[in-house]
């Protein structure tokens, strides 16, 4: 690692050790894959996909669903920020009382 910028540097000098673009690693998932996606999360339920019990998407729920459907692992932090390249956020559920339930009598 340091024999990298030592030899850029007898190369190019002092704008040899200048920050370039660093891209990143490839994409796990491919653009269809990323759409489907989209669609499952907005559209449909954990319960839906058959993954939980559950009626709210979660950030591991979604991670166990990439992970089952297209066999990518991704962890909690790597999922947060594809959910920002998505257009989607993660938010906590709201619940609305159900305004058919009433109160037992007392």
């Amino acid at each position: 690692m340091v024999s990298t910028y030592i030899n850029a540097y007898k190369k190019e000098g002092m704008g040899g050790l200048k920050m370039r673009h660093s891209s990143g690693a490839p994409h796990k998932l491919n653009d269809k894959q990323k759409q489907e996606l989209v669609q499952v999360v907005a559209h449909q339920t954990p319960m839906d996909v058959g993954l939980s019990t559950t009626y709210n998407w979660t950030l591991s729920l979604v991670v166990q669903y990439i992970e089952k459907e297209w066999g990518e692992k991704y962890t909690l932090l790597g999922f947060s920020r594809l959910l920002e390249t998505l257009g989607l956020r993660h938010t906590r559920p709201t619940f609305t009382p159900n305004k058919g339930r009433q109160r037992p009598p007392r």
